[in-house]
């Protein structure tokens, strides 16, 4: 079937030692090879974490890239902290699903017969949804129309007509279809899993346009408990936007370069539905003195004196979500407490809210040799990796905004984190991210920035790098 056109690096520290330190500065869908969890907590005596203690469904934990810092000698580390839900859902049986589906029906959605696989899509998640569910079928151009109000699944005959009689034409009004989308999905019941999922293949250009605007609607609807998911269909849509969209609405961001990988994505979402244990997960990182915030990979963090927050939005049964952060640590006295982390999120088995805290400390040595040997290779592995990709990705965005000097050194530091780790981890998993993004930066560097085979580049270097660095 024919495709739609659709630093950190390991640095040597003053003294001559070689540590593991960051010098610059997937979680993913169920449907694909879930991360290693990071290393059981270590005792306090030789450093780590703290056995976590939590009142609900999810666990949090909290680790550096060393288990020891200099004493005394400002050092760059990765801290990252993970939120993972449990192996099972808990109760067996899966919460209801309200899902409202938003699906761009502008003139373009008739290249290339996207709007005939959209209508299949839209099917699939119907077909595969039970009685006590509840469906909503939006569909925009000029203005948004609601096919589908929120009700029911019921007898599937009536949705199905109204889904095979979607026609495109007209422009591209994504905010009047979201608008519609949160009207319908406040009609289902608050308790039951309520997700919106945006398909689109194109760009804003009627009505409300600006991407801000846009992405805090998806905020407000994840605040009252609704999960905002967007699959970008072809090359010509807005991936920042879409990817904001979708940050900001705690859900997932899918690239779909093939027809057939629709119907996969749909798949994950499901998947991801009927999985889900916790929902609007919000981290928040308290540093102490002596622990500075440099950067914080990938997420949207908003940042205060003391340190930062994440919002995470869901956790599912049997995976993790990861936030990768770049700090410097300068130690005093025997150990330092790295970070104090908590999460606080609405847990679905017992109904109400819950919170989980850890926290992270190192020890505190004189001996270089010591914190040298003191490296956690699968902390450190993550951490690279995430950052690695993370600059993967802003390469190719400064690349399409045509910010050449700025792309050609988030290359050279995405290359050196990736070669530099992949040194000292051995993981081949490092290899085929930095042979994945070698491929696509040279189309990038040899194909006009508005090509399709440009735009392909772009979208799957930040789809890629964005199930690595959460």
């Amino acid at each position: 079937m024919t495709p739609w056109k659709l630093t950190v690096g390991l640095a040597v520290s003053a003294a001559g030692a070689a540590l593991l330190a960051p010098r610059l500065l997937p979680w993913s869908s169920l449907g694909a090879v879930a991360p290693d969890p990071l290393p059981v907590a270590a005792p306090p005596e030789v450093g780590g974490v703290i056995t976590p203690d939590r009142t609900g469904s999810v666990n949090l934990a909290a680790r550096l890239d060393h288990g020891a810092v200099p004493r005394g000698v400002p050092t760059e580390r990765y801290l990252v902290v993970e939120v993972a839900g449990p192996d099972h859902a808990p109760g067996g049986a899966r919460s209801p699903v309200d899902l409202a589906v938003v699906l761009d029906a502008s003139g373009s959605m008739s290249d290339e017969r996207k709007i005939d696989y959209a209508r299949k899509g839209a099917a699939f998640l119907l077909s595969e949804l039970g009685p006590s569910d509840g469906f909503a079928l939006v569909t925009f151009s000029n203005r948004a129309h609601v096919l589908l109000p929120m009700g029911p699944v019921g007898d599937q005959t009536l949705a199905r007509r109204a889904i095979q009689q979607v026609v495109e034409g007209g422009g591209t009004n994504l905010g009047d279809g979201i608008e519609a989308a949160i009207r319908e999905i406040r009609r289902a019941s608050p308790s039951d899993v309520r997700r919106v999922v945006l398909l689109s293949d194109g760009q804003a250009n009627v009505g409300e346009t600006d991407p801000g605007a846009l992405a805090r609607l998806a905020a407000g609807l994840a605040s009252e408990g609704v999960t905002v998911s967007t699959i970008g269909l072809g090359v010509e849509y807005n991936e920042d936007l879409l990817a904001r969209i979708s940050d900001l609405g705690g859900g997932s961001y899918d690239f779909v370069d093939t027809p057939n990988e629709l119907q996969a994505a749909l798949g994950d979402e499901l998947a991801r539905s009927a999985s889900l244990v916790a929902r609007g997960a919000t981290v928040e990182v308290n540093l102490p003195e002596g622990v500075e915030l440099l950067e914080v990979i990938g997420w949207p963090a908003t940042t205060s004196r003391n340190g930062y927050s994440v919002y995470v939005g869901d956790v599912y049964a049997a995976a993790r979500r990861r936030i990768v952060a770049r700090v410097r640590v300068t130690g005093t006295g025997d150990e330092i407490a790295v970070a104090q982390a908590s999460t606080r999120y609405d847990d679905l088995a017992s109904g109400g809210s819950a919170v989980a805290r850890t926290e992270a400390r190192s020890r505190v040595t004189a001996d270089l040799r010591e914190v040298a040997a003191s490296a956690v290779p699968d902390v450190g592995f993550v951490a690279s990796r995430a950052a690695g990709n993370w600059y993967a990705e802003k390469s190719v965005v400064a690349q399409r905004a045509g910010r050449k000097e700025d792309a050609r050194q988030m290359v050279q530091q995405a290359r050196e984190v990736l070669i530099t780790a992949s040194k000292a981890y051995q993981r081949p998993e490092l290899d085929a991210d930095l042979q994945r993004f070698d491929n696509n930066n040279a189309i990038l560097e040899s194909a006009p920035l508005a090509s399709p085979a440009a735009s392909r580049a772009v979208k799957s270097t930040q789809e890629d790098a964005r199930d690595l660095y959460k």
